[in-house]
């Protein structure tokens, strides 16, 4: 129903673009709200309908609206971008948590391009996917366990000679 399958931008190319251009351009109020708006509903419509299959097929839950390339995902991800540039905008860089942001900001490239091939490892290998446990608890768990594992190896991989200019 809301898959958008652009083979122009091959999945993943859409959120480089869109990511340079909320990192680079300011975004108007009424943009943002809207991008709020659309993401607060997106994710209420993936919730809702994720539910709603859960129960078609006899309370097992699957993972049916989870996929990136689907409108909910994206708008869902644009809006938690735009809030987090906005939240951390006037953020003082000159404390502890300042230095720890611009260190993992470093990484970020890198977190990004490494996560999926964390995520099947973590699904395939050891056979643990958002539907586990509850789903509630499971995906903030895994989103959070798949942050900090490819923050760990991006972080190695950047203190190697040869590999540091990858990520």
């Amino acid at each position: 129903v809301f898959y958008f399958p652009v083979s122009e931008f091959n999945g993943f190319v859409i959120y480089f673009f869109a990511g340079y251009y909320f990192a680079n351009f300011e975004i108007s109020n009424k943009t943002k709200f809207i991008l709020y708006f659309l993401a607060i509903l997106s994710l209420a419509i993936t919730v809702y309908l994720n539910y709603f299959f859960a129960i078609q097929s006899s309370g097992k839950a699957k993972a049916l609206l989870l996929d990136y390339k689907l409108l909910t995902t994206m708008f869902a991800t644009f809006g938690i971008f735009i809030f987090t540039k906005s939240l951390f905008v006037s953020f003082n860089n000159n404390g502890i948590f300042g230095k720890m942001f611009q260190r993992l900001s470093k990484l970020t490239l890198g977190i990004y391009l490494i996560h999926v091939g964390v995520i099947a490892i973590i699904t395939k290998k050891f056979e643990i996917t958002t539907t586990t446990i509850n789903p509630i608890a499971m995906i903030p768990l895994m989103a959070f366990a798949v942050f900090v594992i490819s923050a760990v190896i991006v972080f190695l991989i950047s203190k190697i000679p040869i590999l540091r200019k990858l990520v």
